[in-house]
């Protein structure tokens, strides 16, 4: 039910969520944890990028850290870049990938 409603905040992009949304970045379970990511990163949800960059730099799980970078993408805000730098040289070929996209975006 979680992971739905981030999801459905995310498709209507109703950036009002946000602040109750951040509280679930650390939920856990990680469905719910990529999901809030993904729905913030739509919403561009700059209050969140502090939250998300710290979940970038400690998460282990890929599906979190491929979502952590989209979502710094399309929030803009530069202070993602150092973190996005060095996700931009993880060993998961997708996170590296989705890393760079993202730095091209800011």
């Amino acid at each position: 039910v979680r992971r739905l409603a981030a999801f459905t905040l995310g498709m209507i992009k109703d950036s009002s969520a946000g602040d109750k949304l951040s509280g679930h970045l650390s939920d856990s379970d990680v469905n719910v944890q990529w999901s809030v990511i993904w729905a913030l990163g739509e919403m561009k949800a700059t209050g969140s990028t502090a939250k998300i960059i710290s979940i970038l730099e400690s998460s282990s799980v890929e599906i979190v850290k491929l979502r952590a970078c989209e979502a710094l993408g399309k929030i803009g805000d530069a202070s993602a870049k150092p973190a996005l730098q060095a996700a931009s040289g993880d060993s998961s070929k997708k996170v590296s990938a989705m890393a760079k996209k993202a730095l091209a975006k800011l």
